[in-house]
């Protein structure tokens, strides 16, 4: 009688133990996480890039600079 008793406990802590991993595994799965896809580069910012010099003069790329950004938005913004 003894052994079957201890034969029991053993099979259903196995048992036991199959049915925590396969509900770990569910878990992990459910949980993991959607990678979102990355937006394809617009056209202003090909442009912006074509744009610029190579030089690397001070004037050229205070130029540059000039060029590319446009703070009169910026600016409108902060006066009011």
């Amino acid at each position: 009688m003894e052994g079957e008793t201890s034969s029991k406990g053993a099979l259903i802590g196995a048992i036991i133990v199959i049915l925590l991993l396969v509900a770990g595994g569910i878990y992990v799965a459910v949980m993991k996480p959607v990678e979102e896809p990355v937006p394809a580069p617009t056209a202003t910012t090909t442009t912006a890039t074509t744009t610029a010099t190579s030089s690397d003069e001070l004037n050229a790329i205070d130029a540059d600079i000039e060029t590319a950004i446009d703070l009169s938005d910026l600016e409108a913004a902060v006066a009011e």
